[in-house]
């Protein structure tokens, strides 16, 4: 089967199941998803470190650190179904009014259908998305790179069909392409009648040729490929809490929204000393700007603009930019 026949196939049955969704089975599914994840960790990971000893040597550290699992980010992504599960349904009436001829018209919130996924090397992306899009009752197709096809075919076959079927909801509702080709990801956006709306994450210029591809073939596109985290801390900033905060944020150094831009309110030089002292720690690079250069903070010069996003340099991606403000 060729990819488009594929492709059109998983939509067609994602399509016939979205009028199996309600709110109170997806519920169930993604607790069942939830147990699952945690009872099939060792086929996850077992499939994870295939695609991560195939993607070695070929992907830089931050795709390998956005592919890998463990244990712990396996039961995060449980907890994740979880919590999921437990967000109230939609309130899916908006506002309400009456026209001057007596007409009252009411807003209503409707699913869109399927909706189509793009990512790359995140396998966890697979749950967390097709998890989001089932909460607001919409069908799915997702596509991921091939790094990570092996782990995201366990989480789609393993984990969240068998969930669906278990409770009743066609396990079509989540389809998945199976081609490690980059074709896959053109021809998911290439199909308006049948996914009408395609979400694309991944690095900028894939995201914007998608993008661009989606508008041509009249496919709705949110795109995200930009944007590292920004921190501020004020003078009235609690240091344990700075610290905790610079930790977490930084625990995966691949990934767009880790603390890519570090600013300090002059008010705060106190707690400069134990900033630097826990990047240090974290083996960050810290790269000051003139302005906190003058302030007698230690680092390496900024050489690049101060909004270089360091994920996405492969050459120099344990990098944070401390720069500090007057007000």
């Amino acid at each position: 089967m060729n990819n488009l026949k594929q492709i059109e196939k998983e939509a067609i049955s994602a399509r016939s199941a979205v009028r199996n969704l309600n709110e109170e089975a997806v519920s169930s599914a993604l607790l069942t998803a939830a147990a699952r994840t945690t009872e099939k960790q060792k086929i996850i990971l077992e499939s994870n470190e295939a695609d991560y000893r195939s993607a070695k040597g070929r992907l830089d550290e931050g795709t390998l650190d956005r592919l890998r699992l463990d244990s712990t980010r396996i039961e995060a992504l449980a907890k994740q179904l979880e919590e999921m599960a437990s967000i109230p349904p939609l309130d899916r009436n908006g506002q309400s009014w009456e026209l001057s001829n007596g007409l009252r018209v009411t807003e209503r919130r409707i699913p869109i259908g399927v909706v189509g996924a793009n990512f790359e090397a995140r396998p966890n992306v697979a749950l967390d998305i097709a998890a989001q899009l089932l909460k607001s009752l919409n069908a799915v197709v997702l596509r991921t790179g091939s790094a990570a096809l092996g782990t995201v075919t366990t989480l789609v076959d393993d984990i969240l069909r068998p969930s669906l079927e278990e409770v009743g909801i066609p396990p079509g509702a989540v389809g998945l392409i199976r081609s490690h080709d980059r074709e896959g990801a053109r021809l998911l956006v290439s199909l308006p009648n049948l996914i009408p709306l395609v979400i694309l994450r991944g690095s900028g210029q894939s995201t914007s040729l998608l993008a661009r591809a989606a508008a041509e073939n009249g496919v709705r596109a949110l795109a995200h490929a930009e944007g590292g985290g920004v921190l501020y801390l004020h003078e009235s900033a609690d240091s344990s809490m700075a610290i905790r905060l610079i930790e977490q944020s930084l625990d995966r150094l691949g990934v767009c929204n880790r603390l890519n831009l570090l600013i300090v309110d002059t008010g705060a030089a106190k707690l400069v000393p134990e900033i630097t002292s826990c990047l240090t720690h974290l083996g960050v690079d810290i790269r000051i700007t003139e302005q906190a250069e003058a302030l007698g903070i230690s680092g390496n010069p900024l050489d690049k603009k101060i909004g270089h996003e360091w994920a996405n340099d492969p050459d120099r991606i344990a990098t944070v930019t401390l720069h500090v403000v007057s007000d």
